[in-house]
């Protein structure tokens, strides 16, 4: 990735989505590798398969500030401080779309045709289980949140967060389950 015209090396999540009236690009940065003198000019992204993208990005570091702000409120209304990550050096990992089946799939859900995304909030202890989990955004059924949760609690474990020293610590994530209703 180049951020105005200068090579930056660093993990990031692209998705890219189409659909015959729109497409969108995201792309997350981690806030330590964001350097707001730089965010300056052009954001030029090489997608590999979807191609090269460029942004202008002039005066985009008004809103960080805008951002911080909405960071801080909700945290504050999912009840995570900032002594809760702010001393996190690895952040709980998992992939827990790979644990849901279709096998997993309520027949309530199945039977009234309902899909959707469920957003959660869960809190992972330092031995990789999920202790709490609190649904945080969503545009799928009850029964569908519930067996989100149900799922995250039960099966899923996860590489926990560490501390500085390197000691496994309890951690917030946020993840999104797709619920998409199998293919005949």
């Amino acid at each position: 990735m180049d951020i105005a015209d200068k090579r930056v090396d660093f993990d990031t999540f692209f998705n890219a989505y189409s659909t015959a009236k729109a497409r969108l690009i995201r792309v997350m940065i981690p806030d330590d590798k964001i350097e707001l003198p730089a965010l300056r000019g052009t954001l030029s992204i090489d997608a590999k398969a979807e191609g090269q993208h460029s942004f202008s990005i002039v005066g985009i570091e008004r809103a960080f500030p805008v951002l911080a702000t909405c960071v801080a409120q909700l945290r504050a209304i999912y009840k995570v401080s900032d002594s809760d990550i702010g001393a996190l050096t690895a952040k709980p990992e998992v992939q827990p779309n790979s644990l849901f089946t279709v096998n997993d799939y309520p027949v309530e859900a199945l039977k009234m045709g309902q899909s959707g995304t469920v957003g959660v909030l869960v809190w992972v202890e330092a031995n990789g289980r999920t202790s709490t989990c609190e649904i945080i955004d969503s545009s799928a059924s009850p029964v569908l949140e519930q067996t989100t949760c149900n799922i995250m609690k039960r099966r899923t474990r996860w590489t926990p967060a560490k501390d500085a020293a390197g000691k496994a610590v309890r951690a917030p994530s946020f993840t999104r389950i797709r619920w998409e209703l199998p293919s005949s």
